[in-house]
C-alpha cells in the first residue's frame, strides 16, 4: 500500500508541474495553425489586394495575394503547391522563411507579437518592405 501511495503522489506532482508549465506557456507567442495571417493592402490597389500566409505544423508555409476574403484565400493556399510554399523557422519569437513564385523569391524575417506577425521582406529583385500580418481564425481545409 505505501508503494501505491508514493506512486500516486509522484503522478500527482507530475500533473501539477505539467499544468504549471502549460499555463506559463499559454501566453508565449507562437505560430497558429487554425487560420490565416492577413496583411491588408499597402499598395493602394482598388479593390485592395491582401497578402495571406498559412502555416502548418510540419514547418511548411504557403502564401497567396488576392482581393478575396480570408475564407476564399484559404481555399487557394496548399502545402503541396510548387510555388509560394516553403519552410519556416521559429527561434523564440523570431520567424524566418522565404517564398518563391514565378516572380522570384522573397525573404521574410520578423517577430511573433501575440496574434500578429511583424515582418520585413526583401525581394531578391531589390524591393523591400514591412507588413503587419494579423491572425484570422478560420475553419480550414486539411491541405
Amino acid at each position: 500500500m505505501p508503494r501505491l501511495f508514493s506512486s500516486a503522489r509522484v503522478a500527482l506532482a507530475f500533473l501539477i508541474a505539467s499544468s504549471a508549465v502549460c499555463v506559463a506557456d499559454e501566453g508565449a507567442p507562437t505560430i497558429r495553425f487554425d487560420g490565416l495571417y492577413c496583411a491588408d493592402d499597402v499598395d493602394g490597389f482598388t479593390p485592395p489586394v491582401n497578402s495571406y500566409l498559412r502555416f502548418y505544423p510540419d514547418g511548411t508555409v504557403g502564401a497567396v495575394a488576392m482581393r478575396d476574403t480570408p475564407e476564399e484565400a484559404a481555399k487557394w493556399i496548399r502545402r503541396t503547391d510548387e510555388f509560394s510554399s516553403d519552410h519556416y523557422t521559429v527561434a523564440g519569437t523570431r520567424l524566418t522563411f522565404a517564398l518563391t513564385s514565378w516572380k522570384g523569391t522573397v525573404d521574410y524575417s520578423g517577430t511573433i507579437e501575440g496574434t500578429h506577425l511583424l515582418l520585413t521582406w526583401d525581394a531578391r529583385n531589390g524591393k523591400k518592405g514591412k507588413e503587419d500580418y494579423r491572425f484570422v481564425h478560420l475553419k480550414l481545409p486539411t491541405q
